[in-house]
């Protein structure tokens, strides 16, 4: 018959007959109904499949779109091999094997075989990437045999919806922020997932502040911020606004801050999704006073005599030139002073009183007391 598959000796046969006298042998031959079996196949839902039906003899291939039925009314008895092969669909990624397969059907006579092909939906699972909200994000997935690229904006969703199932490697990159120090190697990472048919695996990306630590420094505008570490230094500058900003790779650092040939050095340990926050030391921008130079007392007591009043010594020691008493902030290097000098104070004898102060009060004393006795008299 037309659009049969299957064996052709299955249309022919051989019957016996017994005939015996005066007597009529009726003999009905088998038909198609008799002999055969149908096979219907069933395209998927969601894409057209193209079907090549196989058996020991040859096979026949069929195109068929989306939900079309295909209708093989006349099949020998037999089991087939029935191969699809879905299209690829757009934004597709893995094997394209995936895609392919083939099914077992048993046809038997005088019976219609009915069977379902597979679509994307059942071979295939989806894949979804969320893209940090602090920043865009370069996304790589690699699978055995191919790649694909995709750049992210901050927050963008990435929906693969045709994936393979199968292991993939994810790996992403982050663009350095504004204000980076420490290793660039913490800006990048890879995953590894896997994913299943019939199933969406979700990818959340992690950004600045999940893979780094936030650094404020707080400071008179203007101060030199000197940030180090062991691969690098960087110079920066407080703002306008007195505060300094930086994002760092976890880890320790040394921060030296300079303002007016004043110096302090600090060491601070960062770590991710946490702010460490930093005041410049206010000695940092203490100006010298302009008063006299200032006194340093030490009391000791004097050895191999009688106590002086009190039983101490009262030593004066001079400070820098132009300046008040020095206070050094813990970890502030202090500035080196010039002319820097220290003077030990003596007990000094008592001044003569000039004599000439004397004769004139003596002077002023007779000329008093005679005008006293000229206004008595």
């Amino acid at each position: 018959p037309e659009s049969y598959i299957g064996d052709p000796e299955v249309l022919q046969g051989s019957i016996e007959a017994t005939v015996h006298s005066n007597t009529t042998t009726n003999i009905t031959l088998p038909g198609y109904q008799d002999l055969l079996g149908s096979l219907e196949i069933h395209a998927p839902p969601d894409t057209g499949v193209y079907i090549t039906v196989s058996w020991p003899g040859g096979s026949t291939g069929y195109q068929l779109s989306s939900n079309e039925t295909l209708v093989i009314q006349y099949a020998a008895p037999d089991t087939y091999n029935i191969t699809y092969t879905l299209p690829e669909p757009l934004g597709f990624i893995g094997d394209s094997s995936a895609l392919q397969g083939t099914l077992q059907a048993t046809v038997e006579a005088n019976q219609t075989t009915s069977l379902e092909t597979p679509g994307y939906q059942d071979l295939l699972g989806s894949l979804e990437i969320q893209a940090p909200s602090s920043s865009g994000v370069e996304v790589v997935i690699e699978w055995q045999g191919g790649e694909s690229t995709y750049p992210l904006t901050p927050g963008e969703h990435l929906d693969i919806p045709y994936a393979a199932p199968g292991k993939y490697t994810i790996t992403y990159n982050l663009p350095a922020p504004p204000a980076f120090i420490g290793d660039p190697g913490t800006l990048h990472d890879t995953l590894q997932v896997t994913v299943q048919a019939g199933s969406t695996t979700t990818i959340q990306i992690p950004g600045y502040p999940e893979r780094l630590g936030l650094i404020t420094i707080s400071g008179t505008p203007g101060t030199t911020v000197t940030v180090s570490w062991p691969t690098a230094t960087m110079n920066y500058t407080i703002p306008d606004n007195g505060t300094l900003t930086l994002w760092a790779t976890p880890g320790t650092y040394n921060v030296t801050f300079t303002y007016q040939n004043r110096t302090a050095t600090t060491t601070l340990n960062t770590t991710a999704n946490e702010t460490a926050t930093i005041e410049v030391p206010t000695s940092l921008y203490q100006p010298p006073s302009q008063g006299g130079a200032g006194n340093e007392t030490t009391n000791q007591t004097q050895p191999g005599g009688p106590p002086s009043p009190g039983g101490n010594e009262t030593t004066n020691k001079t400070g820098p030139p132009g300046g008040g008493n020095k206070t050094t902030t813990p970890g502030e290097t202090p500035i080196p002073q010039q002319n820097q000098t220290q003077v030990g104070t003596q007990e000094r004898p008592e001044k003569e009183f000039p004599l000439i102060y004397i004769v004139a009060g003596i002077v002023a004393l007779v000329i008093l007391i005679a005008l006293y006795l000229a206004k008595r008299g």
